[in-house]
């Protein structure tokens, strides 16, 4: 699957795990009910979090019950400080914690091992340069039949076809026929009449613009911004072929 957020994806989730709902932001908590969802569909027993930043959803909805892995480190330029990344290695003791990026080749992954491998609002900070790294070490990690997921912050008519173009030259399936995919700005991905569109628009999550504008906005000199950052949400989903 690759296609818009909608509050078809988050509704069910978020009913069942009310820390999902009531969020000042919408997009973290839309991709985390995304994971959610496939977790209670494909019932992965190890699962590995890139980017986990200084909290987790998934950490803290399904602690007891499987077994996480979490990959992650300081960044200079990152929103998450050094701090936070030892706070939520204290807080969640159980969890195979390991220092690195997605792409560097990280020794402490092993090949095969994860069932699903996903992040949350974290793809869209990685370079085009470094894509093709990042999914060859989620494939290599992922085990044949595992899941790929990641959810990515875009603004309105945001060119996709890099991370679109990643998954295809992995290898990886998409997990839903191409059929599903609701990007309708993409030409690329299908036809979109303007009922099917509209329709569209009544169920999209969108960010609250507020948080857009006080802490996301800061990403680009304001010399250099075009549109509001990370409006919205695109949903993925793909599988390791056996």
């Amino acid at each position: 699957m690759f296609e818009l957020g909608t509050t078809d994806c988050w509704w069910k989730a978020a009913k069942k795990y009310p820390l999902l709902s009531n969020q000042s932001y919408l997009l973290k908590p839309l991709g985390s009910a995304h994971i959610v969802n496939l977790i209670e569909q494909y019932k992965p027993a190890r699962i590995l979090e890139i980017g986990h930043g200084g909290f987790s959803f998934i950490f803290e909805l399904f602690y007891d019950e499987l077994e996480m892995w979490g990959l992650d480190d300081f960044l200079k330029d990152s929103s998450v400080e050094s701090e936070d990344l030892v706070r939520i290695r204290q807080e969640y003791p159980k969890v195979k914690f390991i220092k690195g990026f997605m792409g560097d080749n990280n020794s402490g992954l092993p090949d095969n091992y994860f069932d699903l491998v996903y992040s949350v609002s974290v793809i869209e900070h990685v370079p085009d340069e470094k894509l093709e790294n990042f999914f060859e070490e989620t494939v290599r990690v992922t085990k044949p039949g595992g899941i790929v997921s990641h959810s990515f912050d875009v603004y309105f008519r945001q060119d996709t076809g890099k991370v679109f173009d990643a998954y295809e030259n992995s290898g990886l399936e998409w997990l839903r026929p191409k059929e599903t995919m609701n990007v309708f700005w993409e030409d690329r991905l299908g036809k979109f009449d303007k009922e099917f569109i509209t329709d569209l628009y009544g169920r999209i999550v969108f960010e609250n613009p507020m948080v857009v504008a006080e802490t996301y906005m800061w990403q680009q000199e304001r010399n250099e911004r075009k549109t509001p950052m990370n409006w919205m949400t695109i949903l993925t989903a793909a599988v390791k072929t056996k």
